[in-house]
């Protein structure tokens, strides 16, 4: 049971992050990230067999595998920093 005399605020962000963490759970989010990670992976092996050799391409090749790692580790207090909500 909550604690009443807990500021609202730390109840809505334990209730917030609970649904992170339940919609990273969710199969269909794993099978996401299942897939960012494939993608990830298939570039930095088309890169090791030389498939970006203009520096233009590599320079692409590793901020694509930069954002995919971010997404794929992002964590609840990466995306609410702010604790500013859409809702």
């Amino acid at each position: 049971m909550a604690n009443p005399n807990r500021p609202i605020t730390e109840v809505q962000k334990s209730a917030e992050e609970q649904r992170f963490d339940d919609w990273r759970s969710h199969p269909e989010t794993k099978a996401f990230f299942a897939w960012i990670k494939r993608q990830r992976e298939q570039i930095r092996q088309d890169w090791e067999a030389g498939a970006f050799a203009e520096g233009r391409e590599n320079s692409q090749a590793i901020g694509i595998c930069q954002g995919l790692r971010m997404a794929e580790e992002v964590e609840f207090s990466q995306i609410n920093e702010t604790g500013d909500s859409d809702e």
